[in-house]
Protein backbone atom coordinates (compact mmCIF):
# COMPACT_ATOMS: atom_id res chain seq x y z
CA UNK A 1 0.00 0.00 0.00
CA UNK A 2 1.29 3.45 -0.94
CA UNK A 3 0.06 6.66 0.71
CA UNK A 4 0.00 10.11 -0.90
CA UNK A 5 -1.38 13.53 0.02
CA UNK A 6 -4.17 13.49 -2.57
CA UNK A 7 -6.27 11.15 -4.70
CA UNK A 8 -4.94 12.70 -7.92
CA UNK A 9 -1.36 12.04 -6.81
CA UNK A 10 -2.26 8.44 -6.00
CA UNK A 11 -3.91 8.06 -9.42
CA UNK A 12 -0.84 9.42 -11.20
CA UNK A 13 1.42 7.02 -9.29
CA UNK A 14 -0.89 4.15 -10.16
CA UNK A 15 -0.88 5.12 -13.85
CA UNK A 16 2.90 5.20 -13.86
CA UNK A 17 3.13 1.83 -12.10
CA UNK A 18 0.74 0.12 -14.51
CA UNK A 19 2.39 1.70 -17.52
CA UNK A 20 5.80 0.54 -16.29
CA UNK A 21 4.49 -3.01 -15.98
CA UNK A 22 4.94 -3.18 -12.22
CA UNK A 23 1.24 -3.89 -11.63
CA UNK A 24 -1.68 -5.00 -13.79
CA UNK A 25 -4.44 -4.05 -11.38
CA UNK A 26 -4.47 -1.23 -8.81
CA UNK A 27 -7.15 0.07 -6.45
CA UNK A 28 -6.84 3.83 -5.96
CA UNK A 29 -8.74 5.43 -3.09
CA UNK A 30 -9.04 8.83 -1.50
CA UNK A 31 -10.88 10.30 1.46
CA UNK A 32 -11.26 13.77 2.93
CA UNK A 33 -12.82 14.40 6.34
CA UNK A 34 -13.06 18.11 7.11
CA UNK A 35 -16.35 18.96 8.77
CA UNK A 36 -15.19 18.04 12.28
CA UNK A 37 -11.76 19.71 12.15
CA UNK A 38 -11.98 22.53 9.65
CA UNK A 39 -10.36 25.16 11.89
CA UNK A 40 -7.26 23.00 12.43
CA UNK A 41 -6.99 22.23 8.71
CA UNK A 42 -7.37 25.91 7.86
CA UNK A 43 -4.65 26.91 10.31
CA UNK A 44 -2.34 24.15 9.06
CA UNK A 45 -2.81 25.25 5.46
CA UNK A 46 -2.18 28.90 6.30
CA UNK A 47 0.96 28.11 8.30
CA UNK A 48 2.20 25.81 5.53
CA UNK A 49 1.78 28.59 2.99
CA UNK A 50 3.51 31.37 4.90
CA UNK A 51 3.63 32.15 8.65
CA UNK A 52 3.51 35.89 7.88
CA UNK A 53 0.34 35.41 5.82
CA UNK A 54 -1.16 33.43 8.68
CA UNK A 55 -0.66 36.23 11.20
CA UNK A 56 -1.95 38.75 8.66
CA UNK A 57 -5.18 36.75 8.42
CA UNK A 58 -4.72 35.59 4.82
CA UNK A 59 -7.18 32.72 4.73
CA UNK A 60 -7.70 30.86 1.43
CA UNK A 61 -10.83 32.95 0.90
CA UNK A 62 -8.90 36.18 1.43
CA UNK A 63 -6.24 35.06 -1.04
CA UNK A 64 -8.85 34.41 -3.70
CA UNK A 65 -10.28 37.88 -3.14
CA UNK A 66 -6.79 39.37 -3.56
CA UNK A 67 -6.20 37.31 -6.70
CA UNK A 68 -9.44 38.58 -8.20
CA UNK A 69 -8.56 42.20 -7.42
CA UNK A 70 -5.14 41.76 -9.04
CA UNK A 71 -6.74 40.10 -12.07
CA UNK A 72 -9.08 43.05 -12.50
CA UNK A 73 -6.20 45.51 -12.23
CA UNK A 74 -3.88 43.53 -14.51
CA UNK A 75 -6.41 43.29 -17.34
CA UNK A 76 -7.82 46.79 -16.92
CA UNK A 77 -11.38 45.62 -16.31
CA UNK A 78 -13.69 48.47 -15.33
CA UNK A 79 -17.13 49.96 -15.82
CA UNK A 80 -19.58 47.78 -17.75
CA UNK A 81 -16.98 45.05 -18.22
CA UNK A 82 -16.45 44.84 -14.47
CA UNK A 83 -20.19 44.37 -13.99
CA UNK A 84 -20.14 41.58 -16.58
CA UNK A 85 -17.21 39.89 -14.83
CA UNK A 86 -19.10 39.95 -11.52
CA UNK A 87 -22.15 38.44 -13.19
CA UNK A 88 -19.98 35.83 -14.93
CA UNK A 89 -18.61 34.70 -11.57
CA UNK A 90 -22.17 34.46 -10.24
CA UNK A 91 -23.13 32.41 -13.31
CA UNK A 92 -20.48 29.86 -12.36
CA UNK A 93 -22.03 29.46 -8.91
CA UNK A 94 -25.52 29.16 -10.37
CA UNK A 95 -24.31 26.53 -12.85
CA UNK A 96 -22.58 24.48 -10.17
CA UNK A 97 -25.67 24.51 -7.96
CA UNK A 98 -27.82 23.42 -10.90
CA UNK A 99 -25.48 20.50 -11.57
CA UNK A 100 -25.78 19.51 -7.91
CA UNK A 101 -29.52 18.98 -8.32
CA UNK A 102 -28.67 16.18 -10.77
CA UNK A 103 -26.42 14.37 -8.30
CA UNK A 104 -28.04 12.46 -5.46
CA UNK A 105 -24.77 12.49 -3.54
CA UNK A 106 -24.28 16.28 -3.71
CA UNK A 107 -24.02 18.06 -0.35
CA UNK A 108 -26.44 20.83 -1.36
CA UNK A 109 -29.10 20.03 -3.94
CA UNK A 110 -30.84 23.34 -4.46
CA UNK A 111 -30.70 25.83 -7.31
CA UNK A 112 -29.87 29.48 -6.71
CA UNK A 113 -30.24 32.63 -8.78
CA UNK A 114 -27.70 35.28 -9.75
CA UNK A 115 -29.40 37.89 -7.57
CA UNK A 116 -28.84 35.77 -4.47
CA UNK A 117 -25.14 35.37 -5.25
CA UNK A 118 -24.78 39.13 -5.68
CA UNK A 119 -26.75 39.82 -2.48
CA UNK A 120 -24.39 37.68 -0.39
CA UNK A 121 -21.44 39.69 -1.71
CA UNK A 122 -23.09 42.92 -0.63
CA UNK A 123 -23.45 41.60 2.92
CA UNK A 124 -19.67 41.42 3.31
CA UNK A 125 -18.86 44.27 0.90
CA UNK A 126 -16.49 42.04 -1.09
CA UNK A 127 -16.11 40.91 -4.69
CA UNK A 128 -16.64 37.31 -3.56
CA UNK A 129 -19.32 36.15 -1.14
CA UNK A 130 -20.86 33.07 0.43
CA UNK A 131 -21.90 31.39 -2.80
CA UNK A 132 -18.56 32.07 -4.49
CA UNK A 133 -16.79 29.50 -2.29
CA UNK A 134 -17.03 25.76 -1.91
CA UNK A 135 -18.48 24.55 1.40
CA UNK A 136 -16.60 22.50 3.99
CA UNK A 137 -17.25 18.92 2.94
CA UNK A 138 -16.49 15.27 3.54
CA UNK A 139 -15.98 12.95 0.62
CA UNK A 140 -14.34 9.84 -0.76
CA UNK A 141 -13.61 8.24 -4.10
CA UNK A 142 -12.26 4.95 -5.42
CA UNK A 143 -11.10 3.81 -8.82
CA UNK A 144 -9.87 0.48 -10.17
CA UNK A 145 -7.03 0.90 -12.63
CA UNK A 146 -6.27 -2.03 -14.95
CA UNK A 147 -3.74 -2.61 -17.68
CA UNK A 148 -5.14 -3.01 -21.24
CA UNK A 149 -4.21 -6.71 -21.05
CA UNK A 150 -6.25 -7.33 -17.90
CA UNK A 151 -9.20 -5.25 -19.12
CA UNK A 152 -9.32 -7.20 -22.38
CA UNK A 153 -8.88 -10.59 -20.69
CA UNK A 154 -11.79 -10.05 -18.31
CA UNK A 155 -13.94 -8.11 -20.80
CA UNK A 156 -14.05 -5.15 -18.42
CA UNK A 157 -16.00 -2.13 -19.66
CA UNK A 158 -13.42 0.59 -19.19
CA UNK A 159 -12.43 4.17 -19.88
CA UNK A 160 -8.91 4.78 -21.16
CA UNK A 161 -6.66 7.29 -19.39
CA UNK A 162 -4.92 8.84 -22.39
CA UNK A 163 -2.86 11.33 -20.42
CA UNK A 164 -2.06 12.09 -16.80
CA UNK A 165 0.37 14.65 -15.39
CA UNK A 166 1.11 16.79 -12.35
CA UNK A 167 3.24 19.83 -11.55
CA UNK A 168 4.18 21.94 -8.53
CA UNK A 169 4.64 25.60 -7.72
CA UNK A 170 5.39 27.77 -4.71
CA UNK A 171 2.84 27.30 -1.95
CA UNK A 172 3.50 30.81 -0.67
CA UNK A 173 1.07 33.11 -2.45
CA UNK A 174 3.37 36.20 -2.77
CA UNK A 175 6.22 34.06 -4.21
CA UNK A 176 4.28 32.90 -7.23
CA UNK A 177 5.32 34.05 -10.69
CA UNK A 178 1.79 35.24 -11.50
CA UNK A 179 -0.76 35.76 -8.75
CA UNK A 180 -3.61 35.71 -11.27
CA UNK A 181 -2.74 32.27 -12.57
CA UNK A 182 -1.52 28.83 -11.50
CA UNK A 183 1.59 27.88 -13.46
CA UNK A 184 1.40 24.31 -12.14
CA UNK A 185 -1.99 23.88 -13.80
CA UNK A 186 -0.62 25.11 -17.13
CA UNK A 187 2.39 22.79 -17.01
CA UNK A 188 0.36 19.74 -15.98
CA UNK A 189 -2.26 20.41 -18.65
CA UNK A 190 0.35 20.86 -21.39
CA UNK A 191 2.06 17.60 -20.42
CA UNK A 192 -1.20 15.64 -20.23
CA UNK A 193 -2.40 16.99 -23.58
CA UNK A 194 0.94 16.14 -25.19
CA UNK A 195 0.74 12.61 -23.79
CA UNK A 196 -2.82 12.18 -25.06
CA UNK A 197 -2.06 13.94 -28.38
CA UNK A 198 -5.10 16.20 -28.15
CA UNK A 199 -5.79 19.93 -28.05
CA UNK A 200 -8.00 21.78 -25.55
CA UNK A 201 -10.68 22.23 -28.24
CA UNK A 202 -10.78 18.44 -28.61
CA UNK A 203 -11.99 17.97 -25.04
CA UNK A 204 -15.75 17.47 -24.72
CA UNK A 205 -16.15 17.55 -20.93
CA UNK A 206 -13.90 19.22 -18.36
CA UNK A 207 -14.26 19.10 -14.57
CA UNK A 208 -12.56 22.08 -12.95
CA UNK A 209 -11.49 22.62 -9.36
CA UNK A 210 -13.91 25.16 -7.94
CA UNK A 211 -12.72 26.16 -4.49
CA UNK A 212 -14.01 29.54 -5.59
CA UNK A 213 -15.83 30.85 -8.64
CA UNK A 214 -12.76 32.90 -9.50
CA UNK A 215 -10.50 29.85 -9.33
CA UNK A 216 -12.78 27.99 -11.72
CA UNK A 217 -12.77 30.96 -14.08
CA UNK A 218 -9.00 31.37 -14.26
CA UNK A 219 -8.67 27.60 -14.65
CA UNK A 220 -10.36 28.07 -18.02
CA UNK A 221 -7.42 30.28 -18.97
CA UNK A 222 -4.69 28.17 -17.38
CA UNK A 223 -5.95 25.02 -19.12
CA UNK A 224 -6.18 26.67 -22.52
CA UNK A 225 -9.96 26.85 -22.91
CA UNK A 226 -9.97 30.67 -22.84
CA UNK A 227 -7.42 33.33 -23.69
CA UNK A 228 -5.67 35.20 -20.89
CA UNK A 229 -7.93 37.85 -19.41
CA UNK A 230 -10.89 36.65 -21.49
CA UNK A 231 -12.46 33.79 -19.52
CA UNK A 232 -15.05 36.08 -17.94
CA UNK A 233 -16.24 37.05 -21.43
CA UNK A 234 -16.65 33.40 -22.41
CA UNK A 235 -18.57 32.60 -19.23
CA UNK A 236 -20.77 35.70 -19.53
CA UNK A 237 -21.66 34.79 -23.11
CA UNK A 238 -22.47 31.17 -22.26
Amino acid sequence: MEKTRSFSSALLNACNAVQAGKYDLVLVGGVEKMTDRWEKIRDDLMLLEDPWSYYAGCTPEANHELMLREYIKKHGIRGENLEKLNIALAQISVKNHKHATMNEHAQFQNEIKIDRVLAERKKVNKSLGLFDFAPISDGAAALVLASPKVAKKHAIESVCIAGSASATDYITFPAREDRTSFIASRIAMDNALHMADVKPNGIQIAELYDQSTFLEMISLEDLGFSRKGEAWRDVYAS
